[in-house]
């Protein structure tokens, strides 16, 4: 039985000031840069988080901050990046451009890639030496 569920959206993730001594300075940026309200949290050592309510905001937030050259990290949002997906039971020798391009494009899903895992496996050849021996799976990434 198939159930519709929603999908919850997660704010974007936090933005992380460094070298900033002075809150006004990252009040006024704030104010010049985002349309919506943001939440500011000081740390020790001039370090400063911003909270972004929405992930334009968060765009925005972060294309100031590579323009006007603040140092700042952040980490990938959760909500654009690419989820990875495995099939199993396809047998190793499906092409990955078919399992790309058949079923799945039919059924409006993106897929970018399709790669084979493969099991590495070192053994002992007849004549004493070590090879590596790699064994397709039955396993594709997406």
């Amino acid at each position: 039985m198939l159930q519709n569920k929603t999908k919850t959206v997660q704010p974007p993730p936090r933005i992380t000031v460094t070298g900033v001594a002075d809150y006004n300075t990252i009040y006024n940026f704030i104010k010049t840069v985002a349309s919506q309200q943001c939440s500011v949290k000081a740390l020790s050592n001039n370090v400063w988080k911003m909270f972004a309510p929405d992930s334009d905001t968060y765009r925005s937030l972060t294309s100031g901050l590579k323009d006007e050259d603040f140092q700042w990290y952040t980490y990938q949002d959760k909500n654009t990046r690419p989820i990875r997906v495995v099939a199993r039971g396809l047998h190793h020798a499906c092409h990955a451009e078919e399992i790309v391009s058949g079923d799945l494009k039919r059924k409006n899903c993106k897929i970018s890639e399709a790669v084979n895992l493969c099991k590495k496996k070192r053994e002992i050849h007849y004549k004493g030496e070590s090879v590596l021996v790699k064994r397709s799976l039955p396993l594709f990434i997406l």
